[in-house]
């Protein structure tokens, strides 16, 4: 398993030595060259696994998921909503202040998030391509307790530098919360519909990026050894199945609920 760190070199090394590989790498660019390995991948017979997480991951599946319930949509959002205070890794810390700052400010969804939120910062978590079917199809990242969010474009330069600290100190306020009865670290997935009908909705609600994460992770390279004939470059979603994915989840405390 991998993140974006040094991810060319080590999935090159992997095909080479007949490894599987499984990627948490989240940047468009670093999936897009991942992806550009298919053939080398299939000429030795080896396999990269990515969009694995939760967004990508979890999130293109309850998409996916979604369309294939309702009418082609005319806009698509999808919304990924972290606590600003949790158990986040630096890799992961470092990755949303980049985007965050490349972002610039606040944008306004066109379709309200259940329980309010009307704005996010608008993060390429998926690849456009993904969803044909659709006409628009944004992504945004939601933070809480909103003041953090507002913040956090204006300050993720000067914060980029200080991604250690920023972690540590994001952890332990987790930490204090939690002993105060206060939970922390909640995680929303939401993707929204709109047709030519009404609204679609699916949802996903937990605690714990870094266990939710892990344990889809977990769950695919399960599905890898388990068998079966995978070669290239896949997808999440072509070897783990959504309904699978849902029940791991719900095992972990998870809840999904869906508007059609």
């Amino acid at each position: 398993m991998t993140t974006e760190a040094h991810l060319q070199r080590t999935a090159r090394i992997a095909i080479d030595a007949g490894i599987p590989l499984v990627s948490i790498a989240a940047s468009l660019e670093k999936l897009r060259s991942l992806a550009e390995l298919d053939e080398e991948a299939r000429a030795k017979r080896g396999l990269i696994v990515n969009d694995v997480g939760l967004a990508p991951g979890l999130m293109n599946a309850m998409a996916h998921d979604l369309l294939a319930k309702i009418d082609p949509p005319r806009r698509l959002e999808l919304i990924l909503r972290l606590s600003a205070f949790g158990d986040h890794g630096r890799e992961a810390v470092r990755w949303t202040l980049e985007r965050a700052g490349e972002a610039g400010g606040l944008q306004s969804l066109s379709i309200p998030t259940p329980h309010g939120g009307n704005q996010g910062i608008l993060v390429d978590f998926v690849d456009r391509e993904d969803f044909p079917s659709c006409e628009h199809v944004t992504s945004y990242l939601q933070l809480t307790p909103i003041f953090a969010m507002r913040a956090l474009p204006a300050s993720a330069g000067y914060l980029r530098h200080l991604v250690p600290g920023f972690s540590m100190a994001s952890n332990a306020t987790s930490n204090l919360l939690n002993l105060l009865g206060l939970q922390t670290d909640k995680v929303m997935v939401c993707v929204q519909a709109k047709t030519k009908e009404g609204l679609g909705r699916s949802v996903m609600k937990g605690t714990g990026q870094a266990r939710i994460t892990a344990r889809v992770t977990g769950e695919t390279l399960l599905r890898i050894l388990e068998g079966g004939v995978y070669e290239g470059v896949c997808k999440m979603e072509s070897i783990l199945s959504f309904p699978r994915m849902r029940r791991t989840l719900e095992n972990e405390g998870c809840t999904f609920f869906d508007m059609l």
